[in-house]
């Protein structure tokens, strides 16, 4: 039956969860921005526009003097910020569900006596300490620290972080898709494919036409399609730990919205309609949209559903997870030039980071604590990688790491290595600055970071496009011949017409 204390303590429990909420993110202003970034990425691809960005790191909550987090205390505090939400939203249910099914009065001294019986509730069970109080419900949701080992809260006290993420994960920093390479070699039937290869064909689900028009294997395979449900469903769950603040159901909800304009929807210009369903190429609109109508296509759609949202999923969240599907093509290309050595120290310091607890009982909360780099004596003298780890020498020399390179085109943003500035150009962010400037982003314009050349090249390429049209244009004489534009205007200044 619906109370008056009981609408109070729903009240109550969500100042109380609000409050810590707001504690939290007053604390570390870092656990606010995590996935924020991914927001207008996310808003691109459902409708097709790009917002206004800001910049992160300009904001003065985020960038004042704070204590430097973990990966892993960063993500073992957002988690606890997803159960206190998941808290939040069960007591909003509660509340709309009371006021839905709330009871009429049916006169004014029936209204009175409800309300004398709530008062007297309230009283018995303050009196005999069955309410729980205000303090109570504040010291659940209260962060700890002082003498213990974690600073989480009574509520997320059972939260263990690692049974979460792997150790190869690191946190959310890189994917941990080796075990899905052994699957993936059983699947091509060859061993003739290497980790970094496998890592680095996925790159073709950021963009569209690539995974439709030049996928790994035949889309129409099953075995194709069984291993894209395995790996969808790893990148999914991935995506969901390391950016748990972003809600699933709704991301999910947007997702299938999408999708059913997407089977529906021609991938494809000028004369050229590919089907995502059937795979196969049309020529005309009029001509696809009267196959979509037909019996093989909804067949197909019916009998493939499950597999073609899996592999329309993956090119979501792909496009989401490019920095860290790049970081992770990094750090194998890393290891790779590891010794023996190096290897055994490495996995000793990732063993060493994984066990060890999410707050030492010394840990300082005024003292900067190192995030994730490697710090032993011989390191100190080591110059360090993009990534933050200290690396030999001879190898920072070899990449290129010690040559920093200059986009204009992106605002004079620095690239420290000829790796990363050649990444860049198939980047978000460059792609956008060049449609900015009205060029639209082509493979020939990678390696240009001036925007005096990229200007200049345009105008030669449209030049170029306006003469190949001419030349290919068709025309007819008065005698019915048929020749090229180029020719007939030859002949003429000729006078052979």
């Amino acid at each position: 039956m619906d109370s008056l204390e009981s609408r109070r303590g729903l009240y109550e429990d969500l100042e109380v969860i609000e409050d810590a909420i707001a504690k939290r993110f007053h604390r570390n202003p870092e656990l606010y921005y995590i996935g924020l970034d991914k927001m207008p990425l996310l808003y691109r691809c459902r409708t097709g526009v790009v917002p206004l960005s800001r910049e992160v790191t300009n904001n003065s909550v985020y960038g004042n003097e704070r204590v430097r987090r973990s990966s892993k205390q960063v993500q073992a505090q957002l988690h606890e910020i997803r159960l206190f939400l998941d808290d939040y939203y069960k007591k909003i249910r509660e509340l709309k569900q009371m006021r839905r099914f709330k009871p009429q009065a049916t006169n004014l001294r029936s209204q009175l006596q409800d309300f004398k019986d709530d008062i007297d509730q309230l009283n018995s069970g303050s009196a005999s300490g069955g309410v729980t109080t205000k303090g109570d419900k504040v010291k659940e949701y209260a962060m700890r620290s002082g003498g213990h080992n974690t600073i989480l809260s009574i509520r997320a006290q059972a939260l263990n972080i690692n049974d979460l993420f792997t150790r190869e994960e690191q946190y959310g920093e890189y994917m941990d898709l080796e075990p899905l390479y052994g699957e993936w070699l059983q699947t091509i039937k060859s061993t003739e494919c290497n980790l970094l290869q496998f890592v680095k064909q996925w790159g073709c689900f950021l963009d569209q036409e690539t995974y439709l028009m030049k996928p790994p294997m035949d889309r129409k395979s099953p075995r194709y399609m069984l291993f894209l449900n395995k790996l969808c469903h790893y990148i999914e769950e991935f995506f969901h730990k390391k950016y748990c603040l972003i809600d699933r159901t709704v991301v999910h909800s947007h997702l299938r919205r999408d999708y059913e304009q997407y089977v529906n929807k021609p991938v494809g210009r000028e004369r050229r309609f590919f089907c995502v369903v059937c795979n196969k190429h049309f020529k005309g609109v009029s001509v696809f949209d009267s196959h979509t109508g037909g019996k093989q296509h909804v067949k197909q759609l019916r009998n493939r559903h499950k597999e073609l949202f899996s592999e329309y999923k993956l090119f979501r969240y792909m496009s989401l997870l490019q920095d860290e599907l790049t970081s992770t093509q990094t750090l194998i290309e890393r290891r790779q030039a590891f010794t023996s050595q190096e290897r055994i120290e490495e996995n000793k310091y990732l063993d060493r980071v994984y066990n060890a607890p999410t707050y030492s009982p010394d840990e300082d909360e005024q003292i900067p604590q190192e995030d994730s780099a490697v710090v032993t004596n011989t390191a100190s003298s080591m110059p360090v990688g993009p990534d933050g780890i200290p690396m030999p020498f001879w190898l920072y020399k070899l990449q290129g790491l010690d040559v920093n390179y200059t986009c204009e085109i992106c605002s004079n943003e620095t690239f420290q290595g000829r790796r990363a500035f050649q990444r860049h150009f198939n980047g978000s962010k460059h792609r956008f600055r060049l449609k900015c400037l009205g060029i639209e982003p082509s493979p020939a314009f990678n390696g240009i970071s001036s925007i005096d050349e990229a200007q200049q090249l345009q105008a030669n390429s449209t030049n170029t496009d306006t003469a190949a049209a001419t030349a290919t244009a068709e025309v007819e004489d008065r005698q019915g011949n048929v020749m090229s534009q180029q020719d007939f205007l030859e002949l003429q200044r000729q006078g052979l017409l």
